[in-house]
This record gives C-alpha cells, structure tokens and sequence, in this order.
C-alpha cells in the first residue's frame, strides 16, 4: 500500500480514486 506525506494527500488519492472516507 502507497503511503502519503499527509493525511489531505491520501484523502485527495483516495476521492480521486472514486472512494470516500469515513472517519467514524
């Protein structure tokens, strides 16, 4: 698994990607 410099570039990834995020 790629890892990312921040917590924003992973969320950006993942978005562009086509996924969302779910922190609960």
């Amino acid at each position: 698994m790629k890892s990312y410099d921040t917590l924003s570039e992973a969320i950006n990834a993942l978005q562009n990607r086509g996924y969302t995020y779910d922190f609960n």
